[in-house]
């Protein structure tokens, strides 16, 4: 059974990139230097007035402890249904063997003669049958192993999209002190291809939504006591 990947690698689920793009006229390239200069200066005080910042898609999946939980338990639902998948195809394929073996043996005892015309008959459309119902059960393997496949990309893109509502919160709940206009991901599949480490603030982030977390489950678990 091909494997799937958590396609952990392709999320994405904030990014937004300004691009302004000067265009020089042949008599403004003596005016190169300065332009350059001016320019510069005018987008690190856009920079102050206009906070960015970034996190690394990578860092949040690692420590994230939202992530771990329901990743943990998606695995350990994938396995249990791989167990069954697998149960159900070894059953299959032992049903398939057998099935090879008799019609072997079938072709042998014909040689033989061991077989009235009307016996053979007999034996030729029950074979027929035992195929046919083979077929039609490969057929539903074929269905529950999509099925399988199809579940398990649902439920991490559920997971994706719980994930990325979270830090969405947590960032409109706090824009007012943390002052940011945009905050972006970094990582595979994004538009982010540099970003300075003092507009990193993946730890800070991952410490305070983990503490959010940690503070939910603990009063989930008081509910139930």
């Amino acid at each position: 059974m091909k494997k799937l990947s958590l396609l952990l690698s392709t999320l994405s689920f904030i990014g937004v990139i300004v691009l302004s793009v000067l265009y020089y006229t042949d008599k403004q390239v003596a005016l190169e230097d300065k332009a350059l200069e001016e320019a510069v200066d005018s987008l690190t005080a856009n920079q102050l007035s206009f906070p960015v910042a970034y996190v690394e898609m990578d860092s949040i999946l690692k420590n994230y402890k939202f992530v771990q939980k329901i990743q943990q338990e998606l695995q350990s639902q994938y396995k249990t249904a791989e167990a069954s998948f697998q149960s159900k195809a070894k059953a299959h394929q032992k049903k398939v063997l057998e099935f090879q073996k008799d019609v072997n043996m079938l072709g042998e005892m014909q040689q033989q003669g061991a077989f009235t015309e009307q016996q053979l008959i007999s034996q030729q459309q029950s074979l027929q049958h035992r195929q046919q119902k083979l077929a039609a059960n490969e057929q539903k393997l074929a269905e529950l192993q999509q099925k399988l496949q199809l579940q398990l990309g649902e439920n991490q893109a559920k997971l994706n999209n719980e994930m990325a509502l979270n830090i969405q919160n947590f960032l409109k709940k706090y824009s007012t002190e943390l002052n940011y206009t945009y905050v972006m991901v970094k990582g595979p599949g994004s538009s982010v291809w540099f970003g300075a480490d003092s507009l990193d603030i993946s730890s800070k982030l991952i410490d305070v939504l983990n503490a959010e977390f940690e503070a939910s489950e603990n009063e989930a678990n008081a509910s139930h006591d």
